[in-house]
């Protein structure tokens, strides 16, 4: 009785250690997330805003591709997939910085303009008191033909 119960736990053993080798045997690439991450970076890659905003963040997700591609390469798929993920969240974060980088630089210009539009205003009162004064030796024309071009700047921003 003793002697079978050792043949079948030698034998359990023995399967056991054959279905972990088939399984370790078996394990597939991360096709899906190695797919995803590059992609993901050659949008990030793609992108002038990402190039002048989020540089670190895009050398950042290539080097986690790189890392992919080195343990995909060498049969290390749960890093490879790790990696992946990695690159992929990297590349996404690049992109959402620079996003939000072009939204500020955006929002310093809209409030430029409105900084030189009340200088505007303010200028175009002082010149209308000086015709009304008479200019006190001042080119007037001059001034209005100066005042006009800032004008037709300012508009264009």
């Amino acid at each position: 009785m003793k002697r079978e119960k050792l043949i079948n736990c030698t034998l359990f053993g023995v399967l056991t250690a054959v279905m972990a080798m088939f399984f370790i045997a078996c394990a597939k690439p991360p096709v899906q997330e190695m797919s995803d991450a590059q992609a993901a970076v050659a949008r990030a890659e793609n992108d002038p805003d990402v190039i002048a905003y989020s540089a670190n963040t895009l050398s950042r997700a290539k080097e986690a591709l790189n890392n992919m591609q080195t343990e995909a390469d060498a049969k290390r798929y749960d890093a490879a997939k790790n990696f992946a993920n990695d690159a992929q969240n990297l590349a996404e974060k690049a992109i959402a910085d620079a996003k939000n980088a072009v939204g500020r630089q955006k929002d310093e210009a809209a409030n430029a303009i409105n900084v030189m539009n009340n200088a505007l205003t303010a200028t175009e009162d002082l010149l209308q008191g000086a015709r009304s004064s008479g200019g006190q030796g001042l080119d007037i024309n001059s001034l209005d033909r100066d005042f006009t071009e800032a004008r037709t700047t300012a508009q264009e921003a």
